[in-house]
């Protein structure tokens, strides 16, 4: 059965006219060979139909080692969140065969669920390779903001006078979703969104990261803002839910807490800050001016040619 080596199955014309040469051999309808072609075309049209395909595909998943035993014996697996039917083992035991129409798997890393437990593999090359998590102590907060306009708010805050914004919250949450796809636990991510991400309440959550505080102990921390962001003066912050026009620098976070206070103090081993909004770039004269010295030395993020230059214990983003 040549077919059955084939990535791309869109044979069934081909199937069917060695169903019916099976079929001019006397007893052949009953031999193995024809059983299996027959099988196959009445699964394929099945599979078809049920999906609206024109053509039926047949992906390979290609291992770097042998096939995981959790995945032998699976009639499916679920490939980055998409059920995949199986469709067969190759010869060489480290091939995987499933049917559809898409290639579900992604340059990097990939997750590929079985018996109810979650892998990580890293696909380059055409292969994957079981990935192992650098970090065991991973945390991320991830705090956004839509509406600037705290009408009816149960606290009576005034309005921010920034204009209403519609897709951070939900880009924050995707990115909280993501983020459980690198190795962060999703207890480990605080999300703060709109009313929620104060001032205090951001402040309070990175000071946590602290030496001494609850989240000391941290491998890596990952924290993203989305929102507005603006100037004062001398000054640069993030327009947080409770702002106050009047009282600019003390109701909004500062950028120079955050590439200070912030980047200074808090003991996670990697330290990755990423901020979506106006004005975030005047982060950056005081973040490269800051100097340290030690394991508290602070570097920019460079990249070069798709890879690091260096390792930072802290980078913004």
């Amino acid at each position: 059965m040549q077919v059955q080596n084939q990535d791309v199955v869109d044979a069934l014309p081909l199937l069917k006219q060695a169903q019916v040469a099976f079929s001019s051999f006397e007893g052949a309808t009953n031999s193995e060979n024809f059983l299996t072609v027959s099988g196959t075309i009445k699964y394929f049209e099945l599979f078809r139909n049920e999906n609206n395909l024109d053509n039926v595909r047949r992906n390979k998943i290609s291992f770097a080692t042998t096939i995981p035993i959790e995945f032998l014996n699976q009639h499916s697996l679920i490939l980055n969140n998409s059920t995949v039917d199986i469709g067969g083992i190759g010869t060489n035991k480290n091939e995987i065969y499933y049917l559809g129409s898409q290639n579900f798997l992604e340059t990097g890393l990939n997750v590929i669920e079985a018996e109810k437990k979650k892998f990580l593999f890293w696909f380059e090359e055409n292969k994957l390779q079981r990935y192992v998590v650098p970090y065991t102590n991973s945390f991320a907060i991830i705090s956004a903001i839509d509406n600037y306009d705290p009408t009816g708010d149960p606290a009576q805050r005034r309005p921010t006078g920034y204009r209403q914004l519609s897709v951070m919250v939900e880009h924050a949450k995707q990115l909280a979703i993501a983020l459980q796809y690198m190795g962060f636990p999703k207890e480990n991510i605080l999300e703060l969104y709109n009313e929620d991400a104060t001032s205090k309440a951001i402040t309070d959550a990175l000071t946590r990261f602290w030496e001494g505080g609850d989240n000391s102990s941290a491998d890596r921390l990952f924290f993203y803002f989305g929102g507005h962001g603006d100037t004062f003066g001398q000054s640069a912050g993030l327009i947080t839910y409770d702002f106050e026009p009047k009282r600019p620098t003390l109701t909004s976070l500062l950028m120079r807490d955050i590439t200070g206070r912030q980047f200074e103090n808090v003991s996670a081993h990697y330290f990755l800050v990423a901020i979506d909004s106006c004005q975030a770039g005047l982060a950056l004269p005081q973040f490269l001016s800051k100097e340290l010295d030690g394991d508290r030395e602070i570097f920019p993020k460079v990249v070069d040619g798709g890879g690091w230059k260096s390792i930072p214990r802290v980078t913004l983003v």
